[in-house]
């Protein structure tokens, strides 16, 4: 039964939109190329984000080609909020 936590959604994709979606795309591409989850949907692709914090990121990186000036020493310098360093020495 729906609550205020917990509504009904107002919609739900079908399979073939989910196929078709790019983020399906991109979890495909990050599995073969950096190790997420193949199998799970987003919230498997959501849970690897949040564990695999780096490589995720790097992955975000490859995948959308960002082109940095010059080379990064990591992904994330430091984890302090506010002021994580993202990508420090680019």
């Amino acid at each position: 039964m729906p609550s205020a936590a917990n509504p009904t959604p107002l919609w739900k994709p079908d399979a073939e939109f989910i196929a078709e979606a790019q983020i399906t795309r991109f979890q495909a591409w990050a599995s073969e190329h950096h190790g997420a989850p193949a199998d799970g949907g987003y919230e498997a692709l959501h849970r690897w984000s949040v564990t695999e914090l780096e490589t995720f990121w790097k992955a975000v990186a490859d995948w959308f080609d960002i082109r940095f000036t010059t080379p990064y020493t990591r992904v994330l310098g430091d984890r302090a909020m506010p002021g994580a360093a993202w990508f420090p020495g680019a």
